[in-house]
């Protein structure tokens, strides 16, 4: 168990590494990757940082060592659950009250040209046989999409000319044919299962920006770049205050973090490169893949018992077993240790960072009023250096 936490650790801190890396890049690259590709990017990061666990090649990239104590790590596990099962069991709380409030509330839409436009735009986008209801609701300000198995495309109470409801048909469509939805929910998984990670709310928040910005782009594909102007200046009609949403659902205005975001995007008509964005969606998935063998945490016990015998003879500290591998550090230090308890008594042993390396520091006091400080490596055992005291 104590393993597979470091493990998850690592995996953890490496997509957080990765999530910021990719923001950098997203910023960089916004005029020259379309925004199809730099949703499918973070859908990689998504995944990668949902799949808690990885194969890991060595000893990693930068190894950590840390101290594991196993009643103490079934201790922290359970908190991690605890909290995990909490978050998500709000959102999922949020989400049911909301289709409460739908249900009681929602009226269906009754205008005879909206539901013919609406019917049209399903037809053509191969949903006419999907049940997708479109009803009027007076607790929100903007448009959206709910509903996981009863899928219901939610308008705010109000007038709207055709073309504006065309706009507002073919964006939540396109979001139910995508299922963007269950991203929602993975995302909102994501968060709980790396609660404690900040990084986490970074990548909810940016997904569903990005989520977003990919729709305006098919929309825009549908209706025309002409259309451009238009569709902006719809979004920037629905700023108002949500009275009412959940994280499981899709917003047609989805807050003002991504609004500028969003209008850059529709606003940019600079040339889009598809082979580099290719490319860098290949690097992204081998990174995530290979992201458990950056950061290895090796997990060290000070109370061990010891494996490895020692032998003091002359003022050295020789061992009689040598060292397998690096995972056996600690017993075989440990192992010296005891060896000097045997002559002496034992006034302190202390892990820390000198010349570059994690040592033992270990304080022995003999008979007739002899000390000794020894020096061990932590990750092979051996004894770097013995300094006695007469």
């Amino acid at each position: 168990m104590a393993q597979n936490a470091l493990t998850f650790l690592s995996v953890s801190l490496t997509m957080s590494v990765l999530i910021l890396f990719v923001s950098v890049l997203s910023m960089l690259s916004f005029r020259w990757f379309q925004p199809k590709h730099r949703y499918a990017v973070w859908l990689v990061v998504l995944v990668g940082f949902l799949v808690p666990l990885r194969p890991v090649w060595g000893d990693g990239l930068f190894n950590i060592p840390v101290f594991a104590i196993s009643q103490e790590s079934s201790a922290l596990v359970t908190i991690w659950a605890v909290a995990a099962f909490a978050i998500f069991a709000y959102h999922s709380w949020r989400y049911l009250h909301f289709k409460r409030i739908v249900k009681r509330w929602g009226k269906p839409v009754t205008d005879e040209q909206a539901l013919a436009l609406y019917n049209a735009i399903k037809k053509e986008k191969g949903l006419e046989n999907k049940e997708i209801k479109l009803i009027e609701l007076e607790f929100v300000s903007t448009s959206m999409l709910t509903g996981f198995f009863k899928p219901v495309i939610i308008l705010p109470a109000k007038q709207f000319l055709n073309t504006e409801l065309e706009m507002i048909f073919r964006h939540e469509l396109i979001h139910y044919k995508r299922g963007d939805l269950y991203v929602k929910l993975l995302s909102v998984a994501a968060v709980a299962i790396h609660w404690f990670n900040p990084i986490a709310y970074w990548l909810n928040s940016t997904l569903q920006t990005e989520c977003e910005t990919s729709c305006d782009e098919a929309v825009l594909q549908d209706i025309g770049e002409e259309n451009r102007l238009y569709y902006a200046e719809l979004i920037v009609e629905m700023v108002g205050k949500k009275k009412s949403s959940t994280l499981f659902s899709t917003c047609f205005y989805g807050g003002k973090r991504s609004l500028k975001r969003r209008l850059d995007c529709i606003l940019e008509t600079s040339k889009k490169l598809k082979k580099p964005a290719y490319a860098a969606l290949v690097i992204i998935i081998m990174f995530s893949a290979l992201s458990g063998s950056v950061f290895a945490f090796s997990a060290i016990s000070p109370a061990i018992t010891p494996a490895y015998s020692y032998d003091l003879t002359d003022r050295k500290v020789t061992p009689l077993n040598p060292p397998i591998n690096s995972l056996t550090a600690a017993e075989i230090a440990m192992a010296a240790v005891s060896a000097l308890e045997e002559h002496g008594v034992l006034d302190e042993v202390d892990l820390t960072f000198k010349g570059g390396q994690w040592v033992w520091e270990v304080e022995v006091d003999f008979e007739s009023d002899l000390e000794a400080e020894v020096r061990l490596d932590i990750v092979t055992g051996e004894v770097i250096s013995i300094k006695w005291d007469d």
